[in-house]
Parts: structure tokens; sequence; C-alpha cells
């Protein structure tokens, strides 16, 4: 057994912080958004799955009690790939929607129990979202006619998050806010 082709080059397969034996890789995606604006939502799923059929095909082609048993033990075997681990990410880095004719102020910021939304637009509604984009709070404004300031109750969480900020579901503004 051994490590061959392309992943020879491959700095980070099977190894961690150097040592080599992990089992491990590191994958990278490059993504081009095109100048796109809006949420990016990527889903990667990793499976596992037996040998292929025409990997054994070699060692099908002898006999012996222990090489009959494991063919029988394969061609029973559910050969089904199997999920192993599964990730979501939703990056905000090409979402930062910015409407010029809203006057909008939010404070304070670094925020520790409330923020507070200051706009000259009326809003319906937020989302948090924290640095990978997982939504930690969502809930809605009553809107009035005078459209003033908005109080939020902050989550007992400390870093960088998104305020993203709606008018009858539509997206208005997405800004940084520090929570500590």
């Amino acid at each position: 057994m051994g490590v061959f082709g392309l992943a020879l080059q491959d700095d980070d397969f099977n190894r961690l912080n150097g040592t080599e034996g992990t089992g491990m890789d590191v994958v990278h995606y490059a993504i081009p958004v095109n100048g796109n604006a809006g949420t990016l939502e990527v889903s990667a799923k990793f499976h596992y799955q037996t040998i292929n059929d025409k990997w054994l095909e070699d060692v099908f082609s002898y006999s012996s009690d222990e090489i009959d048993l494991f063919e029988q033990m394969y061609d029973e075997a559910d050969k089904e790939p199997v999920l192993v681990a599964e990730s979501n990410l939703t990056s905000l880095a090409t979402a930062l929607i910015e409407n010029e004719n809203i006057n909008l102020k939010i404070f304070p910021n670094p925020a520790n129990q409330y923020l507070y939304v200051n706009s000259s637009a009326a809003l319906s509604g937020f989302k948090l979202r924290d640095a990978g984009g997982k939504v930690i709070l969502e809930d809605s404004f009553q809107i009035s006619d005078q459209p003033d300031n908005y109080k939020i109750n902050l989550p007992e969480a400390d870093g960088i998050f998104f305020l993203e900020l709606f008018n009858e579901g539509n997206s208005l503004a997405t800004r940084k806010v520090l929570i500590f």
C-alpha cells in the first residue's frame, strides 16, 4: 500500500503537521462568483464505497479456501456508498448587499446584550449569521409608518457576525457586527 500519482504532490494528503498516515486530506475549492452578489451555499458529502469489482478480478482468478470465502462475502456484501461525512457552508462574502438609498445606523458595535438599528426605511426582520454563514438568530420587526429604532436581543455568543436586514422579504443591507 502506498500513495501514488498526483497525491504525492498534495502537501496535506494523508498528513497532519508533517506526520504521514492520518488517512486525512484537505480539499480546496475555488468557486468563481463572477461579480454576482448574494449568499453562496455549498454542500459537500463524503461517501465510502467498498473496492470496485475490477480491482478484485485478478485476486478472484485464483482459488483457495480464503480467496473463495472472501469472494463469497464480497458478492453478498452491500456495495452501496455509505455517507461518512457531510458539511454545509454559507458564505456571506459575496452577500454584503448595500442599498445606498437607506440611511442606516447600527449601534453599539461592538455589542454585548442588545443591538439597535436606526433605519430610514421600514424593516420587517433580520437574520444574524455567524462567520460560517449559519443563521443563529432570526426574527421579525413590527412595521410602522415611521421607521425608527429597532432593538435586537443578542444571543450569548462571542465573535464576528453578519446582520442582514429585510423589508417585506427583500434584503436591504448586511452589516458586520462584533458581539462580546
